[in-house]
């Protein structure tokens, strides 16, 4: 008993939050989330599942799952765990205008990184890869339409700026604040697998630092 005893804080011990408090932690748990969910989606899909991993509804349900498990559960838990404030504080209405208005600027170059590479890409002889989660529809609605703004923008922004430019951000020092522009675009396209879009996600990945550094808070990038 004593031997077990032993292991089991030698396990807690090891998990525990380290101080100082650093990146590589959530990062893991993120990974073991997304892990968690990808099984959970690949039984889903093994047929007992009536909607197609490519329709509307499954991918809404595949994008909310990954995001749960992945992006916010881990930084709640560890948020409250360690009593890190991952949101930031409000600096004013005029911070979240403009981040509001950025969110332009961000999406026309990840449309034209998109096009570029596509282009490049082809001409290549290469093959369009699509991203791990993906949908097809033919035809449109009000309620397809309020899920498709639902599951490629407001689910997605709110979960990976929770995570990725809350909880992560909150690991790096305000001395090592730079290594968050690189590193942190760097876990946004890997957590994202989207080959086609890396070039686009790694400029987004650091615009969105840039936008949460200027507001000191998760909810400029949110609305960015």
């Amino acid at each position: 008993m004593d031997i077990l005893k032993s292991v089991a804080g030698h396990i807690t011990r090891a998990f525990r939050i380290p101080k100082p408090f650093n990146w590589g932690y959530p990062v893991f748990y993120g990974s073991l989330g997304l892990a968690v969910s990808l099984i959970i989606l690949k039984l889903m899909y093994s047929g007992a599942f009536q909607f197609s991993s490519t329709s509307l509804i499954g991918c809404s349900i595949s994008v909310m799952l990954i995001v749960m498990f992945a992006f916010i559960v881990p930084s709640v838990l560890i948020a409250e765990k360690s009593g890190l404030c991952i949101t930031g504080h409000y600096t004013g209405i005029g911070s979240l205008i403009l981040s509001f208005l950025s969110g332009s600027a961000l999406y026309l170059v990840k449309a034209g990184l998109h096009n570029l590479t596509a282009a490049l890409w082809l001409r290549m002889g290469g093959t369009i890869v699509f991203p791990a989660v993906f949908y097809h529809i033919e035809g449109m609605n009000g309620q397809t339409l309020l899920l498709e703004v639902l599951i490629d923008t407001i689910v997605p922004a709110f979960g990976f700026s929770l995570f990725f430019l809350g909880i992560v951000w909150q690991g790096f020092s305000e001395r090592n604040r730079g290594a968050a522009f690189v590193l942190i675009p760097l876990l946004f396209a890997a957590f994202s697998f989207n080959i086609m879009d890396v070039a686009a996600i790694l400029v987004i990945g650091w615009g969105l630092c840039l936008v949460r550094s200027r507001t000191e808070n998760i909810y400029g990038p949110i609305l960015a």
